[in-house]
């Protein structure tokens, strides 16, 4: 098996093999209690049932003022769910709480093997904008005129104590690591309405008293998060899903509103999520009975005092996630030309046939006289060769310091790890191999490292011990220390995108 050397080409090829593994379904409720944790059993009670009557496995309650009153609902809820306090910030999972970000903002939970983040947040109450805009007195907000740039651009200037807040959860985020490839969730109570809501589509409706771009939702979406309800519904004007207040409607006036001017209402409780692994399936309102705009709803009546009430000022938000596992994909190398004498065929697409296709692109290279070569020993109906039937890719070797070089490049905003690949020893030929490996990653920097021994006539699946996706390029390298020089194949070469 000594074959005549040809040039190496240098063509990229798109990935086409893929397996995607199972996918989570998760339901998440956002939900600002009114603080009626205090108001007793009855008032508990009615946490539970809205909670329940959402189906929701993830739950984030703002205004939930006792850790003592969070453990009394979870343990209402039943066996199976896990409970962390801070702050006036309630989390509920079904899913194991693994982990507390450095600010005990957010919590990082256990989905079936995968890590999801969910960060909760209850932003400052003052100023708010919409009344400001509205004319109307609160907390010495100042009043601005929504007719005028002027006054827009000071309504946005007005809300950076609110901006900070932001950012100081953006670097809670940072420090927990869930960002990057991460998979995070943020909800919450924000007080502020979305730069989506407030178009001059709205504007034009009649919906908003001018188009602004509210400075805090932009700040969470220009750090790649998504307004998952948003995504559901991008009509703004169809769909304004407003949740200040169901207790004071758009026809409510108290004594101190400008003549003419009603409740405000807006869409300030919102879920937003953030990475390439989730997506929003739908969603919808929380409201009492007989309000039109919940789609789940529960109460007669808003309050805490009594059974049987809403226990909130404010609609709850439900979202519908869906969590991919990340991409694995497996590189079999079937249906390839048997020894073309070259990598043309693997450079340029070998014959999986799986049903995606990651953002991933591979290339293969070599060095000090070696090349690539793509092998079938099943032609036709003859199978000659049986552990190389099905297709591998085979190492020529060009000798002493020669090697080979596959090389991974995730598209932008994508990472990448090397779990695993198996080398074959050419059966009934050649009398076994030692292989010298390595994973390295952009910078030459080596990520893991071994020799691996190729039985005579057999295969060895080498573990790469490699757990953590990285972004950029990521290189497995092999070097024949000793065997015959082309009667070495690799094939089954695992990856996983994140």
């Amino acid at each position: 098996m000594h074959f005549t050397r040809s040039v190496v080409l240098a063509a990229t090829m798109a990935v086409s093999a893929a397996v995607l593994a199972a996918e989570q379904t998760i339901d998440v409720l956002s939900f600002n209690i009114w603080h009626s944790d205090t108001g007793g059993a009855a008032a508990r009670a009615n946490i539970v049932e809205v909670i329940r009557r959402s189906q929701a496995s993830v739950v984030g309650l703002q205004e939930l003022n006792r850790a003592a009153d969070g453990e009394a609902i979870r343990q209402a809820l039943g066996p199976g769910w896990y409970f962390h306090h801070s702050s006036d910030l309630g989390f509920l999972s079904r899913y194991p709480i693994s982990a507390v970000s450095p600010q005990r903002l957010g919590v990082r939970l256990d989905v079936a093997g995968q890590p999801l983040w969910v960060f909760n947040a209850h932003l400052a109450h003052a100023p708010y904008g919409p009344y400001q805009l509205a004319g109307i007195a609160y907390f010495g907000g100042p009043l601005r005129d929504p007719r005028t740039s002027a006054g827009v651009n000071a309504v946005v200037a007005d809300q950076q104590a609110r901006v900070r807040e932001a950012q100081n959860y953006l670097e809670d985020m940072r420090r927990s690591g869930a960002l990057g490839d991460s998979s995070t969730v943020l909800l919450g109570d924000f007080n502020e309405p979305s730069h989506l809501d407030w178009s001059a589509r709205a504007a034009q409706a009649g919906l908003q008293r001018a188009v602004v771009p509210w400075p805090t939702s932009r700040t969470f979406v220009e750090a790649g998060f998504l307004d998952s309800y948003r995504t559901v519904f991008p009509d703004e004007v169809a769909q304004p899903g407003p949740t200040w207040s169901p207790l004071y409607g758009p026809s409510y006036r108290d004594t101190h509103y400008p003549a003419g001017v009603t409740e405000p209402q807006d869409r300030i409780d919102l879920i937003y999520h953030r990475g390439t692994r989730l997506s929003a399936l739908d969603a919808g309102l929380v409201g009492p009975s007989g309000d039109a705009l919940a789609r789940i709803a529960y109460g007669q009546g808003i309050g805490y005092g009594q059974a049987g009430q809403f226990p909130s000022d404010h609609r709850g938000v439900w979202v519908r996630l869906r969590l991919r596992d990340p991409v694995s994909t497996r590189l079999d190398f079937a249906g390839l030309p048997h020894n073309p004498g070259n990598d043309s065929a693997l450079n340029q697409g070998y014959g999986d046939r799986a049903a995606a296709t990651p953002a991933v692109t591979v290339r293969f290279q070599a060095y000090g006289g070696a090349y690539w070569d793509s092998y079938d020993s099943s032609r036709g109906s003859a199978i000659v060769d049986s552990n190389w039937a099905g297709g591998v890719a085979q190492l020529q070797s060009g000798g002493s310091g020669s090697y080979h070089d596959f090389v991974l490049t995730p598209d932008a905003g994508t990472s990448v790890v090397l779990e695993r690949f198996r080398l074959l020893d050419y059966q009934y030929w050649a009398g076994g191999h030692s292989v010298g490996w390595w994973v390295l990653d952009a910078s030459g920097t080596t990520l893991a490292s071994g020799t691996a021994t190729v039985p005579t006539d057999g295969t060895v699946m080498v573990e790469t011990g490699l757990s953590a996706a990285r972004q950029g390029e990521i290189t497995l390298r092999l070097a024949q220390l000793s065997g015959d020089g082309s009667d070495l194949a690799i094939d089954d070469i695992e990856f996983r995108q994140r």
